[in-house]
């Protein structure tokens, strides 16, 4: 979800001052978790963020954020607290009934990513991520990837920051869960660890005005990977693709 560029700002402590909100919507064409199909009907909600005092501490949608800098800024360790991880609830009833897929017991999850960003003559060239999840209520297994974002292009670049304002570029994550984890996600017969999903496409972002994790406009191409998860009684797609869209504008 798009955030304000006061995410970006360096601060030393928390003060008063950077107590922050914005509010938009986000559309999303259909809702899918790990390369698995969860809701397929478009969603266009509202959304919001808070900036909790500390430029890198965040509440956004579900997830709570906090990140800082490491390697002297070339990389970030972001922590979440994630409320709604496997977005099989949908918000209304769209293009699917309620009742067309199975509604997994509701849970959360503790993440941990560590971005690395690449550079070359002062211009920004995308990042690696690694994600590490960890499941807090359901079935307490573990889920890993790998993301890794290319920037195509850098327009509209800032003279005070030399960030781009429109930042197209292209995206490849692959990821895999433990056998709990993989059991709880796509269901009955995904019983061993191991990869799980694959996710790729055409993404862009605004390094000057937001947090790249989080994209104005995306499509995903995803995929469910490994003979036993495609083949998992919550499975009915092995694969599909998504097209999301935000905008959020700072109140406060």
């Amino acid at each position: 979800m798009y955030c304000s560029a006061a995410i970006a700002a360096e601060s030393p402590s928390w003060r008063k001052k950077h107590l922050a909100a914005g509010v938009g919507i986000k559309y999303e064409s259909l809702y899918f978790h790990r390369g698995l199909t969860t809701y397929k009907g478009y969603q266009a909600l509202p959304g919001y963020y808070i900036q909790l005092f500390y430029p890198h501490f965040l509440l956004v949608g579900k997830g709570l954020y906090f990140k800082h800098q490491v390697f002297d800024g070339a990389a970030t360790i972001r922590y979440r607290l994630h409320l709604d991880p496997t977005k099989d609830q949908p918000f209304y009833i769209t293009d699917e009934r309620q009742d067309d897929r199975i509604r997994r017991d509701q849970t959360a999850e503790g993440d941990i990513f560590l971005e690395h960003y690449f550079e070359y003559d002062g211009r920004d060239l995308g990042f690696i991520r690694f994600q590490l999840s960890q499941d807090l209520i359901a079935h307490g297994g573990q889920y890993a990837e790998v993301y890794v974002k290319w920037a195509v292009a850098n327009l509209y670049v800032e003279q005070n920051t030399g960030r781009a304002l429109v930042q197209p570029g292209v995206f490849v994550g692959v990821g895999g869960g433990t056998a709990p984890h993989n059991r709880y996600l796509y269901g009955v017969g995904a019983k061993t660890a191991g990869v799980n999903n694959v996710r790729y496409g055409f993404s862009i972002a605004s390094p000057s005005r937001s947090d790249v994790f989080w994209p104005l406009f995306r499509v995903t191409r995803y995929e469910v990977l490994g003979d036993d998860n495609r083949r998992a009684s919550f499975v009915r797609e092995t694969s599909g693709w998504q097209v999301e869209a935000t905008m959020m504008f700072r109140i406060l």
